[in-house]
């Protein structure tokens, strides 16, 4: 995350302390089978969606657009 801040992709004004234990929490969050259910809600789509909530919300500008250019190329290649 500093190596993030550094480049200008992450914000210099969060609490890196909270920020990873507020991850890892979640991280062990959506493995519970009883919240996330695996014949509701795809695994994957589950970990793809957590993980740009936790980036959108501690991204510069710079940071949401690169995150954005490489979700586009991303499905433009798998379609």
């Amino acid at each position: 995350m500093k190596n993030g801040i550094e480049q200008g992709l992450f914000r210099n004004d969060i609490n890196l302390k909270l920020i990873s234990r507020f991850y890892a929490t979640g991280i062990n969050g959506i493995r519970n089978a009883e919240l996330f259910n695996p014949i509701q809600f795809n695994n994957l789509e589950v970990q793809k969606n957590f993980l740009e909530y936790h980036l959108r919300g501690i991204c510069t500008q710079q940071g949401i657009n690169y995150i954005e250019t490489n979700i586009k190329i991303k499905v433009n290649n798998n379609e």
